[in-house]
């Protein structure tokens, strides 16, 4: 028997010594069969006479007699007996499926559906067609190695191997696409085998490779969390194959690439619809979207891109940080306010207390059993925690809003009005989607997500109106933006306003908690005084708080105010008397409620 190495070597070697042996086998063609079932051709799953017909085929070609060659023709080389020939034909349509031989594609019967895709071929279309080897499994042939198929049974090494076979699957996807919308009707199947078979293929190798992975890959992990179907995979990764070669994509390009038919790209626009999956998540961001326009571009959101590419952070802090890189509609702060810094009338602080309790213990499994809460909240946070503060500026209500974090141990992520609106038709509502996208995808991948605060929140949630102007129709859907996002909101939310009586009534049934600051009163302006009077400043153990809490009608942030001016005052004099007077708070206690916005004016010349 001749030396081989190479799977090429070896079938020549079976075929010489097979005609050679007028097409009998010996033990040694036996064994070397064996040998390639069990290792260069074990994932093709042959047979023995399978085996035969490739290398005879190999052989010709080797020896220059043909390239493609009449089905019964080779097998009449191998089988004496010409009805023995006609019945073998069901092993050339077995080479075919398996993709070893290919014939012409304008006779090949094809039938797609979905990934699972299959190739019929019957006996009556080989009679009018030549096979030959396939552009495949030729290159197995010429290769020094064996690594082309066979890596299929190897598992993913990184992160890195699985993208690239994903990107390769979609590109399959969209070769198909191109074929399958340039026919008519089903004509696409008679001139699409080859990107039919490409996809099959790819998908497969996925599959395979990922039965045999123990890793679990973050895009894997993203499928799992947002229950993202196929369609939905295909377009997160088709997109970020064009991202990584700097190319645009449109929604009608990817509902194609996703679509069956003409219907099913009617059907499929879903995808790409406000309320879908991939868009209120926050996954994927359209652009410029607006009624007359039928296509619009469309983008990974940048934290998706960097989920997918990298691997999976691993604490709290670094996930975060990811979510939030690039995104400048939020500002993260850690908390130093406490509870005990909270001056407030004690019913208030009490109730406020009361609430912090429930949200941190599990309560909700008493309310389920006495049927307040619905059987299906599993943790105690999990149905959130909506909170409104409202009253006068300066009474403490964002202050109160850090202590609050820092008592339930969250940061504080917060955002303002100028980062929402926007003077584009479309992108206020889109970014009060963003926001509360991105808070949902925060709330889902960290154990402890931060607290979101939307300070002065009169401004977002406005009273709803008649639409007769373009801007209150736009303010309108905000509303009901903002309506739909806190029915479902999970984690806390803590909204603060000086102008209650300016929200759209419909909010006040969202709110779990709505709590009044009041002015402070002389017991809590005192403490005020002492909070914000340090020790530091000289003179200040001099200072009659006392006094100056009974006379002055002041919130904290007004008391805080004008300790800073008093002490700026007292540190520009002189060495000899940089102390801080009462005279000095006195001064800067008139001057700060003379020049109170809210402080009646009479008009000049009138009478009152």
């Amino acid at each position: 028997m001749c030396p081989v190495t190479t799977l090429s070597e070896k079938l020549l070697c079976l075929a010489k010594s097979y005609l050679d042996n007028k097409k009998k086998l010996s033990d040694k063609d036996r064994e070397l069969i064996k040998n390639l079932q069990e290792k260069e051709l074990a994932s093709f799953k042959l047979l023995i006479y399978d085996i035969i017909i490739i290398a005879v085929e190999w052989h010709a070609i080797a020896k220059g007699e043909h390239v493609r060659i009449d089905p019964i023709e080779l097998l009449n080389n191998i089988y004496d007996d010409p009805v023995k020939s006609i019945k073998k034909l069901d092993r050339i349509i077995a080479l075919l499926k398996k993709g070893i031989f290919d014939c012409e594609y304008k006779r090949v019967l094809a039938d797609e559906t979905s990934r699972n895709v299959k190739i019929k071929f019957s006996k009556e279309e080989l009679f009018e067609n030549d096979i030959f080897f396939s552009k495949q499994f030729l290159k197995k042939l010429v290769s020094s190695t064996n690594a082309i198929i066979d890596e299929d049974n190897k598992p993913y090494q990184n992160n890195k191997e699985f993208v690239t076979d994903w990107i390769t699957y979609v590109d399959a996807v969209k070769d198909l696409s191109l074929v399958k919308f340039a026919q008519t009707g089903e004509d696409y199947l008679l001139y699409a085998r080859d990107e039919i078979r490409k996809v099959s293929k790819s998908w497969k190798r996925i599959e395979s490779k990922l039965k045999i992975t123990s890793k679990k890959f973050p895009f894997m992990s993203l499928i799992d969390e947002y229950q993202l179907d196929h369609n939905e995979q295909i377009i997160i990764m088709y997109l970020l194959k064009e991202e990584m070669g700097n190319a645009q994509c449109t929604t009608e390009e990817l509902t194609e690439l996703i679509s069956k038919d003409r219907y099913d790209v009617f059907r499929n626009k879903v995808y790409f619809q406000p309320n879908s999956n991939l868009v209120q998540n926050g996954l994927i961001e359209i652009m410029d979207m607006m009624f007359f326009k039928t296509s619009c571009d469309i983008r990974l959101c940048p934290d998706t891109t960097r989920r997918i590419l990298y691997e999976n952070p691993t604490t709290d802090k670094e996930k975060l940080k990811e979510i939030l890189r690039g995104n400048d509609m939020f500002s993260l702060v850690e908390p130093v306010q406490t509870i005990n810094d909270l001056i407030l009338p004690d019913e208030l602080k009490s109730t406020l207390l009361t609430g912090i309790k429930q949200y941190k213990t599990n309560v909700n499994e008493t309310l389920k059993k006495w049927e307040i809460c619905d059987s299906d909240i599993k943790e105690a946070n999990s149905a959130g925690l909506l909170m409104l503060l409202y009253g006068p500026p300066g009474t403490g209500k964002t202050f109160c809003a850090g202590a609050i974090a820092n008592k339930l141990k969250k940061q504080l992520l917060t955002t303002d009005i100028s980062k929402i609106l926007s003077c584009w038709v479309g992108d206020s509502e889109k970014n009060v989607r963003r926001l509360f996208g991105t808070y949902e995808r925060i709330i889902k991948q960290l154990k402890n997500p931060p607290v979101l605060l939307l300070n002065e929140a009169d401004q977002f949630l406005t009273k709803r109106g008649q639409a007769n102007r373009s801007v209150d129709r736009m303010y309108n859907q905000m509303q009901n933006l903002f309506l739909e996002a806190f029915e479902n909101l999970k984690g806390v939310l803590i909204c603060t306003t000086n102008l209650r009586e300016n929200f759209d009534p419909a909010f006040s049934r969202r709110f779990h908690l709505k709590l009044e600051f009041p002015m402070p009163g002389i017991k809590e302006r005192e403490q005020l005084w002492r909070l914000h009077l340090p020790e530091s400043i000289p003179g200040a153990d001099k200072i009659d708080i006392k006094y100056l809490a009974r006379e002055y009608e002041l919130s904290g942030g007004q008391i805080a105010i004008i300790i800073k001016n008093a002490a700026t005052r007292a540190a520009s004099r002189n060495v000899k008397n940089r102390r801080l007077l009462l005279d000095d708070l006195k001064y800067y206690c008139s001057l700060e409620i003379d020049s109170m916005f809210e402080r009646k004016k009479y008009r000049i010349g009138f009478k009152q």
